[in-house]
């Protein structure tokens, strides 16, 4: 198994604050203990990618399903997540516990077109995998956007979380095998902003502020774009008249507001 150093990892992901803050040291994890959780995780390799195939192949004909990604964490991601956790929270993190500690061991990205298909990709996962959620489903939302659209949803068990810059949902799924998957549904925009943002501001090297300023700009122009995808695929339903994400009909009285309000 091949591992950068200590020192190196430590200066590459930014977190030697961490790694000798007085909870990891309270915790008595060694960057031994981190090395054989790695080894651990490279032996597991084939099971997980069989069980990361087998939820890609389910999930790929759901209804409303443009795209599916996958991936399994990165050992060097895994390591780092778990030193920012062992620190934020005090609590030991070692080789017979990561797997039922790290959540997202397995990630499952399910790309669709309009929000509202969301709905339907929430009524598909939860009759396939409800029994298997280990917590309730998260609905991201931005500040600012309005959060009656999920009242629907939070009826059923969701929640809203509110943060800073982006919109997804999320579930969190354990397999027949014990590992957890997070599966993240969005929309193509938002996939797309969300590919600038991880290699431009999440990567932990990158801690530019006029980027993350950018980045929130990019994450508005998403929903707005978001909005408009939606008005243009529900004006080829049937006769219905077009309506706007908060249920209003569009009428030649009120479009130009709409279109000012967009702008």
């Amino acid at each position: 198994m091949n591992f950068i150093g200590e020192n190196e990892f430590l200066l590459k992901y930014n977190c030697r604050e961490l790694y000798e803050s007085k909870n990891f040291f309270n915790s008595k994890l060694t960057w031994r203990d981190l090395m054989d959780i790695c080894a651990d995780y490279d032996a597991r390799m084939e099971e997980l990618d069989f069980t990361r195939n087998e939820f890609v192949k389910v999930i790929q004909d759901f209804k409303g399903v443009h795209s599916v990604r996958s991936r399994l964490k990165d050992r060097e991601h895994l390591i780092e997540k778990i030193i920012r956790k062992v620190a934020k929270n005090g609590v030991r993190i070692d080789k017979d516990s990561y797997i039922d500690r790290i959540t997202d061991l397995i990630g499952i990205r399910i790309i669709h077109i309009s929000r509202f298909q969301s709905y339907e990709l929430f009524e598909q996962i939860c009759n396939k995998y409800k029994e298997k959620f280990i917590e309730k489903v998260s609905i991201k939302i931005r500040e600012g956007d309005d959060a009656k659209l999920y009242d629907e949803l939070v009826k059923r068990g969701a929640t809203i979380d509110k943060v800073e810059r982006y919109r997804s949902m999320h579930y969190i799924v354990k397999s027949d095998c014990g590992v957890c998957a997070e599966f993240q549904t969005r929309t193509l925009f938002e996939e797309g902003w969300s590919e600038v943002d991880h290699d431009s501001v999440y990567k932990p090297s990158s801690n530019n502020e006029l980027k993350v300023v950018y980045s929130s700009i990019l994450s508005r122009l998403a929903g707005a774009c978001d909005d408009i995808a939606e008005l243009m695929l529900k004006s080829n339903i049937g006769n219905e008249p077009v309506k706007t994400h908060d249920g209003k009909a569009v009428t030649n009285e009120n479009l130009p507001q709409i279109i000012k309000n967009l702008k």
